[in-house]
């Protein structure tokens, strides 16, 4: 709910928590400036009904209503639904129903061709019309192949081959360039579908227009980029115009706002790419989203103590991949930090964060990092040992629990298996299967027990080893021929000495008080044997 300070500008009085959820909001106060942009522009606009809106990755619902008193306008009340699940079950159903579309397509130029070649026959002219089938047959089949070897994702290949027979019965023709080539990629194929399918619908849309339309899709990789351009002969889109389709729903038909290049933009946000518009013979887009040869870890510090803070840092550069983006030590300065990084498009992929915190509690720093979106991954680096708190820190969503102190090859080992964690749900689509859950929750949990223990303790026996007096330590020829010291084991790892009194040729009997010593030990009759 947004209303007026005493100076007339608009400031926001009321945020329930679902609010703050979806538009990742830290607790607090709420600045205006804070907002998204679209959403500011309605405190003081018109009323809206249900006005799509999109953040980085949520597509919501808008709807405002003014609040008035006395016929002057005190505020305005926005309702915001989350539509995303919905937009994404709706694209898959337009895939769907764009493969159908083709089909029909392909089937309606069939019957087309098949008449063609029955009436040539008819007119005795048979040669021509055996010519005439091969040669549509094999331009058909020569861009089959070429898209089907040439690009890893079916997925992606039947949508091009849909794409160029719908645009076909459109009147607008559809080329697919020469360069077209893509192999496996770390990019699930339902945002492949999105991004590409969604470009050339716009193209195909805005080439109509033109007298002589055409489109020209390529899709590539180059070095660690992939790369997707749409160029069309329509009359283009100015760079403002494109910011203005990455906020919100926008579409060059006036009848309505639609959401297909919004959805684009979101995609290439996600993967942290660019979307752009290039000059060109008609009008041209862009998209490049870094495949990234190798995985880089964007990470946040969350340290009472800044030399260990620093101490984390220096350990963090040591370890290739990683990338502190900053570290701080309060709690509050963690969510203002981590909810900057989401909106600016690169957010947090880990979290380092100590439990104890001057300001609040570690394990209530998580729960808020829990609500942005996407929300960033949590390692506890603490010495809260209570299990309570461990349990606590599992429920809130902690991947990994590190126990200080401990040395820098514990926090690499942690870090390893962290990766691993993240290399086997990446490579997965957003459905997981099994055995990608399966592998992942196996990285996580198998960890080195010889790295994890500190100095002077054996993983074995958690005493510390005692020292080996130096007259054990001379050599083997040395010690009456034995191959091992005193008080060392076959592994190496010393146990304690205990003494050793010299036997006497008659054997000791424990005696009980009051009791003599047993005589000589005698042969007893048979019948009195037990």
């Amino acid at each position: 709910m947004f209303g007026t300070s005493g100076g007339g500008s608009p400031r926001v009085d009321v945020v329930n928590d679902e609010a703050r959820r979806l538009l990742g909001l830290e607790p607090g106060p709420v600045p205006f400036e804070s907002l998204p942009e679209t959403l500011r522009t309605l405190a003081a606009g018109q009323e809206v009904r249900d006005e799509v809106h999109l953040t980085r990755d949520r597509v919501l619902v808008v709807g405002s209503d003014a609040v008035r008193w006395e016929d002057r306008r005190i505020g305005t009340v926005v309702t915001l639904r989350d539509h995303t699940e919905l937009r994404g079950v709706l694209g898959e159903l337009d895939s769907v129903r764009g493969f159908a579309e083709s089909l029909r397509a392909q089937a309606h130029e069939s019957a087309n061709r098949l008449h063609t070649i029955i009436t040539m026959v008819e007119l005795g002219r048979a040669e021509e019309a055996v010519a005439f089938a091969t040669r549509e047959l094999a331009v058909s089949q020569n861009l089959i192949d070429r898209l089907t070897g040439d690009i890893a994702e079916p997925a992606l290949a039947a949508l091009l081959l849909g794409k160029v027979d719908e645009a076909a019965e459109r009147g607008v023709e559809l080329t697919v360039t020469e360069d077209t080539a893509l192999g496996p990629v770390p990019v699930p194929s339902r945002d492949l579908v999105t991004l590409v399918g969604n470009l050339i619908d716009n193209a195909i849309d805005a080439a109509r227009t033109a007298d002589d339309p055409w489109v020209e899709v390529t899709v590539r990789q180059e070095k660690s980029t992939l790369i997707v351009e749409v160029a069309d002969s329509g009359p283009g889109m100015s760079p403002d115009t494109l910011t203005q389709a990455m906020q919100r729903g926008y579409s060059t038909k006036s009848a309505q706002r639609g959401l297909g290049l919004a959805l684009v933009a979101q995609v290439v946000a996600r993967h942290r790419g660019v979307l752009r518009t290039e000059p060109s013979l008609g009008a041209m887009i862009v998209a490049e989203i870094p495949l990234g040869g190798s995985l880089v870890i964007r990470v946040l510090i969350v340290e009472d103590e800044p030399l260990i803070a620093q101490a984390h840092r220096e350990y963090l550069r040591r370890i290739a991949g990683f990338e502190v983006i900053d570290a701080v030590h309060t709690g509050a300065a963690a969510l203002r930090s981590a909810t900057a990084a989401a909106r600016s498009g690169a957010p947090v992929d880990l979290v380092l964060l100590d439990i104890g915190l001057p300001d609040m509690s570690g394990l209530d720093v998580a729960s808020s990092l829990g609500g942005l979106r996407p929300s960033p991954d949590i390692i506890a680096v603490t010495s809260a040992r209570d299990l309570e708190v461990v349990r606590t820190a599992v429920s809130r969503g902690i991947v990994l629990y590190l126990l200080k102190p401990f040395t820098f090859a514990a926090l690499r080992d942690k870090l390893e298996h962290y990766v691993a964690y993240r290399t086997a749900l990446g490579s997965a689509e957003t459905a997981v299967a099994q055995h990608d859950i399966d592998r992942a929750m196996a990285a996580l949990r198998t960890s080195n027990t010889k790295a994890s223990a500190p100095k002077g303790i054996s993983p074995r026996n958690p005493r510390p080893d005692r020292r080996i007096p130096a007259r054990d330590r001379r050599p083997p020829h040395r010690r009456g021929g034995r191959k091992r010291g005193r008080g060392v084991a076959g592994d190496g790892v010393a146990v304690p000495r205990t003494p050793c009194r010299r036997r006497s040729a008659r054997p000791h009997h424990r005696v009980r008080p009051g009791r003599p010593p047993p005589g000589p030990l005698r042969p007893q009759p048979p019948s009195q044997l037990g």
